[in-house]
C-alpha cells in the first residue's frame, strides 16, 4: 500500500452527465456533481455520514441522561452537578496542554509521509505528556483547596474526573486521526447511556445527589476509557506498532501551547455564562440555563460531525500545499453543515417551551435563553469549520488575539446583562460573543490562507 494513506481524499475526474436510463446511484452522483462536489466530496459525505450516525446516537442519549438527571435531582442539585461538570472540563483542557489536538495533527501529518516511527512516538509520548500534565495541575489545585478549606467531597470527585476526561479526549483525537470514527465517538454514546442506566438503579435505592452522580460519572468514565484504550492499541497498524518510537517533544509542545490556549478560550467562551450565572445568581438558576445549553447543542451536532472528518483532511492537504483542494473541501463542508443546521434551529425555536418542560418544573424559564443560544450556534454553523481549518494549518497563533478579545467581550457583556436580564441576558452575551469570534476568525483565514469556510462564500462560488 505504498503511497496510499487512510487519512486523506484523492481527486477524480470531471463530472459527467447522465441519461434517462441511469441508475439511482448515478442520479445521486449527478446531483452531487451539480452541487460542485468533486470526488473527494463523495468520500467526505460518506465519512461525514458515519460521523453523523454516531453523533446522532450520542446526542439524544446525552440529552436524555441530563433530562432524567434533572428530574431525579431537582433544580438545585442538578445546578450543582452542572456547575462541577462545567469547571472540570476547563481544568482538563489546562492539564492536557493541547496535546490531544496536537496528536491528531501530527499523526495525520506523519501518516501522510509514512513516517511510522514518528507516528508511534506521538501515540506513546502524548499519553505520557497528558498524564504528567494532569499530575502537575490537579495536585497543586487539590492541595490549595485543602489548605483553604474548600475541598468538599463534591470538589474532590470533580478533580478526580480530570485525568479521566483528558485521556478520553486524547484517545478520541488519535482515533479520529486514523478515521476510526466509531472508536473515537464510542464514549459519546456509552458514557451517557451507562450513566443513565446506573443512575436509574441507584435512584431506586437511595436519593440521588450531585455528589452521588459525580461518583457515577467517574466510574462510568473509567470503564469506557479502558475499553477505548484497549481497542485503539489492538487496532494500530503493524507498521506503527513495530516501528521504534521517534519522539519530537519540543516540536509537539511548540505546536501544543497555542492549541491549549485556543481550546481553552473556546471552551471557556462556551461556559463563561454558566460560571457567571453560578457566581451572580444561584444553583437554581444554573440548572434551567444548563438544560437550555444542552438542548441547543442539538444545533451543532452536524458541524461537529463534519469537523470530525475534515480535520485530518485539512492537515494533509495543507502539508501537500493543495490550496485549491482545501477550498473545495471547505465549500463542501459549508453546505453539509449549514442546511441541516438551519432545519434543526427552526425546530428547536418552535419546540423550546415543551422541550424545557421535560426537565421538570421551572425549567421553562430558560426559553428566551435557549432561543438566543440556538441563534449563536446557527451563526457558528454558518461560519463553517473555520476553527478546525486554522488549527490544522498552523494558523492557530494568529487566532489567539481573537479568542482573547472574545473572552473579554463575553465577560463584560455577561456582567452587564445577567444582573438586568437574567438567563436571557447571559444567552445574548454568549451568542453575540460567539458571532464576533467566528466573524474575525473567518477574516483571518481568508487573509492568511486564501480559503473561505462560510456558507456565504460557498454559495457565491456556485454562481
Amino acid at each position: 500500500m505504498a503511497g496510499k494513506t487512510p487519512f486523506f481524499f484523492r481527486f477524480k475526474g470531471k463530472a459527467v452527465g447522465i441519461n434517462a436510463g441511469s441508475t439511482m446511484r448515478e442520479r445521486i452522483r449527478d446531483i452531487m456533481k451539480r452541487m460542485h462536489l468533486s470526488g473527494q466530496a463523495t468520500s467526505l459525505a460518506h465519512r461525514a455520514g458515519t460521523a453523523l450516525v454516531w453523533i446522532a446516537l450520542g446526542t439524544p442519549v446525552s440529552y436524555l441522561s441530563h433530562l432524567f438527571l434533572a428530574r431525579w435531582l431537582g433544580a438545585a442539585e442538578y445546578g450543582l452537578f452542572a456547575f462541577v461538570m462545567t469547571w472540570a472540563p476547563l481544568l482538563t483542557i489546562v492539564a492536557a496542554f493541547g496535546i490531544p489536538t496536537t496528536a491528531l495533527r501530527f499523526i495525520a501529518d506523519y501518516g501522510a509521509r509514512e513516517a511510522w516511527d514518528k507516528v508511534h512516538g506521538v501515540i506513546l509520548g502524548s499519553r505520557r505528556l497528558v498524564l504528567l500534565g494532569c499530575l502537575l495541575v490537579v495536585a497543586p489545585v487539590a492541595a490549595g483547596l485543602s489548605l483553604g478549606g474548600a475541598a468538599s467531597p463534591t470538589v474532590r470527585v470533580g478533580l478526580a474526573l480530570v485525568p479521566l476526561l483528558a485521556l478520553l479526549t486524547l484517545y478520541q483525537e488519535m482515533a479520529r486521526a486514523y478515521g476510526r470514527l466509531a472508536l473515537a465517538y464510542l464514549p459519546g454514546v456509552a458514557r451517557p447511556l451507562l450513566l443513565l442506566v446506573v443512575a436509574f438503579f441507584v435512584a431506586r435505592s437511595v436519593p440521588l445527589t450531585a455528589h452521588t452522580v459525580l461518583y457515577l460519572v467517574a466510574g462510568v468514565s473509567l470503564v469506557v476509557l479502558g475499553v477505548q484504550a484497549v481497542a485503539f492499541e489492538r487496532g494500530l497498524p503493524r507498521a506503527v506498532r513495530e516501528a521504534p518510537p521517534d519522539y519530537a517533544v519540543r516540536t509537539w509542545l511548540h505546536n501544543a501551547w497555542p492549541l491549549l490556549l485556543i481550546t481553552g478560550f473556546v471552551t471557556l467562551a462556551n461556559r463563561i455564562d454558566i460560571l457567571m450565572i453560578g457566581a451572580l445568581l444561584s444553583p437554581e438558576e444554573v440548572g434551567p440555563y444548563f438544560a437550555a445549553s444542552k438542548t441547543t447543542q442539538l444545533v451543532t451536532f452536524v458541524l461537529t460531525a463534519v469537523n470530525i472528518v475534515v480535520a485530518p483532511t485539512f492537515a494533509g492537504l495543507f502539508a501537500r500545499e493543495e490550496r485549491a483542494a482545501l477550498q473545495r473541501v471547505a465549500n463542501t463542508a459549508a453546505h453539509f453543515i449549514f442546511w441541516p443546521t438551519l432545519l434543526i434551529f427552526g425546530a428547536l425555536v418552535l419546540l423550546a417551551t415543551p422541550l424545557l418542560g421535560l426537565f421538570g418544573p421551572g425549567f421553562e424559564a430558560a426559553r428566551g435563553a435557549l432561543i438566543f443560544l440556538a441563534l449563536g450556534r446557527l451563526f457558528d454553523a454558518g461560519a463553517g469549520p473555520v476553527g478546525n481549518l486554522m488549527n490544522m494549518t498552523g494558523l492557530q497563533q494568529r487566532g489567539l488575539p481573537v479568542y482573547v478579545a472574545g473572552i473579554i467581550l463575553n465577560v463584560v457583556l455577561n456582567a452587564l446583562c445577567i444582573p438586568r436580564f437574567g438567563l436571557t441576558g447571559a444567552a445574548f452575551a454568549t451568542a453575540f460573543s460567539m458571532a464576533f469570534v467566528n466573524y474575525r476568525l473567518h477574516a483571518l483565514t481568508v487573509r492568511h490562507l486564501g480559503v473561505s469556510t462560510s456558507i456565504v462564500s460557498a454559495l457565491r462560488r456556485r454562481t
